[in-house]
C-alpha cells in the first residue's frame, strides 16, 4: 500500500483490493488511486477455472457495491463528506 495516500484513499484502496474476496471469478487486475477520482480494471469471469451455471455479478453492481462500502466507511469519520459522483465512466 503507498504511503502517500490519505485516510479516505486508503479506505478506497482497502476496498478495492477486497473486490475479489466478495465476488467468485472476479478480480481487480490494476488500479489507481488519484485524489479525486479511480481507475480500475476489472476482471469479470475471464479464467477457465470460473465457469459455472450462475451469470456473474454485473459491473453496475460490483461498482455500486465499492462504493457503498467506501462511502460507508468514510461517513463513519465525516458524515456529510461528498464522495461519490452519481455514475461511473465504463469502457469495455
Amino acid at each position: 500500500m503507498p504511503d502517500n495516500l490519505t485516510v479516505y484513499g486508503k479506505i478506497a484502496e482497502k476496498h478495492i483490493l477486497n473486490i475479489a474476496n466478495h465476488y467468485e471469478g472476479i478480480s481487480v487486475d490494476k488500479y489507481v488511486i488519484m485524489p479525486n477520482h479511480i481507475h480500475a480494471i476489472i476482471v469479470i469471469g475471464c479464467m477457465p477455472e470460473t465457469e459455472r451455471s450462475r451469470p456473474f455479478p454485473t459491473l453496475d453492481t460490483i461498482v455500486g457495491q465499492y462504493k457503498s462500502g467506501v462511502s460507508r466507511e468514510i461517513h463513519k469519520i465525516s458524515a456529510q463528506q461528498k464522495v461519490w459522483q452519481k455514475s461511473y465512466y465504463d469502457q469495455i
